[in-house]
This record gives C-alpha cells, structure tokens and sequence, in this order.
C-alpha cells in the first residue's frame, strides 16, 4: 500500500445520500395536483404534464425553477 493512504485527503467516500431531493414545497403541489386527479377521474395528469405544470409554477414565481424534478422523477414519485 503507498504510504499516506489513510489521510483525509486521499479517503474515496460513497455518494450515498448525495441524489438531490425534492423540495417540500414541491411535493406538496405535487401532492394537491394527484389528490385532484384522484377526486376527478377525467382530470387526471401524467408525469409530463405534472413537470409543465410546476413548470408554470416557476414561471409565475411560485417555486424556483431550480426545484422542479426531472419528469422521470416525478414518474417514480407516482408510482
């Protein structure tokens, strides 16, 4: 083993809890849009149009657009 190999500065760590997470806010609105979808059948949104909708939401200044999830993971969080 070379030498220094424990030292701070050489350990390697894990990237494990490292995943952005979603913001509360933004679940929260993802939580009201799925509850109305529930309510009315006919009203129901696919992952797309969930990402267009916080879309907006970053347009008007609700959310920063920074914090809307990929559509992919707004997919995971439905299912």
């Amino acid at each position: 083993m070379p030498k220094g190999w424990a030292l701070p500065e050489n350990t390697k760590f894990s990237k494990k809890g490292s995943r952005k997470k979603i913001k509360t806010k933004v679940i929260d609105y993802l939580k009201q849009f799925f509850l109305n979808s529930n309510l009315n059948p006919k009203d129901k949104l696919i992952a797309k149009e969930l990402y267009e909708e916080l879309l907006e939401l970053a347009h008007s200044g609700e959310i920063d657009e920074d914090h809307v999830p990929k559509v992919t993971t707004i997919q995971n969080w439905i299912e």
